[in-house]
């Protein structure tokens, strides 16, 4: 085994020890997910770029739209205004989010699974381009006219979808509903993972690569036996492939507060 292999074995090792030692002091795996949750949210806080936020809440867009709610939001912190109303639940603008997940203790049937699928979806389908006004950051509020935001075409544009567990149906009937699902729904609303952190990991292919891109897929594929150790490894990695390339848009405040339509009166200069 070279150096490089030695590392990435020790950091798999770490990850899997952190996550199950909070998981057993902040509650049993069969209680309430809320536990596992913050266990993730805290492993994820670490482990991903210091410009993204990491919390739980609701997807919104300025068409009024809203999702259900994510156990899981990964957004750009500088960028995002948090909306928060009673009972601490949180409103975060579909722009500025980039990744966003169901997290579950056991995913113990097609229907639990279809019921994550569905969640997922509905934050996808979310309009992050307010009808094509709005317009890709760039840099430190800087959007360059020529790049366009689509994410109904660009994977890059979209917001990157996760399933996460630490126990499921078998592999072959998660990828089974995975393909019946699929086969009903445009590919932008496809999830990006299933993770069964004890077991095994989906992505997609394209050509001679694996990738979280559903746009350009050929296959599903299922991680083997072999790399079960490395898991919860392997999902920290794709997911920060996808935060290191992913796009986002400057949220018009006035659609999300419909203050185009204030009345006013008119004064001379």
């Amino acid at each position: 085994m070279n150096l490089l292999n030695k590392v990435f074995e020790g950091v798999a090792n770490k990850l899997k020890i952190d996550f199950e030692e909070q998981a057993g002091i902040l509650g049993h795996p069969g209680e309430v997910g809320t536990g596992r949750e913050n266990v993730l949210m805290n492993l994820l806080s670490k482990y991903i770029p210091k410009r993204y936020g990491v919390d739980s809440g609701f997807l919104i867009d300025a068409l009024g739209n809203k999702s259900e709610q994510m156990d899981i939001l990964i957004y750009e912190s500088n960028y995002t205004p948090v909306f928060e109303v009673v009972d601490n639940k949180r409103f975060f603008p579909c722009e500025t989010v980039v990744a966003m997940g169901q997290v579950r203790t056991t995913i113990g049937s097609r229907a639990d699974l279809v019921n994550c699928l569905n969640n997922i979806k509905s934050a996808k389908a979310l309009d992050r381009s307010n009808k094509g006004e709005n317009e890709l950051i760039t840099g430190p509020g800087i959007s360059l006219q020529p790049l366009r935001f689509d994410p109904n075409k660009e994977f890059r544009d979209q917001i990157f979808g996760f399933i996460f567990c630490s126990s499921s149906i078998k592999p072959e009937l998660v990828i089974a509903e995975l393909q019946k699902y699929n086969e009903h729904h445009e590919r932008k609303l496809w999830v990006n993972t299933v993770v069964n952190y004890n077991k095994f990991l989906t992505m997609y292919r394209e050509g001679d690569f694996l990738s979280e891109d559903p746009m350009k897929a050929e296959e599903i594929v299922l991680t083997d036996l072999s790399q079960t150790p490395h898991i919860l490894a392997l999902f920290v990695s794709v997911l920060n492939n996808f935060l290191n390339i992913a796009h986002i848009a400057r949220p018009n405040l006035f659609s999300y507060f419909n203050l185009r339509q204030i009345g006013y009166h008119k004064f001379p200069l």
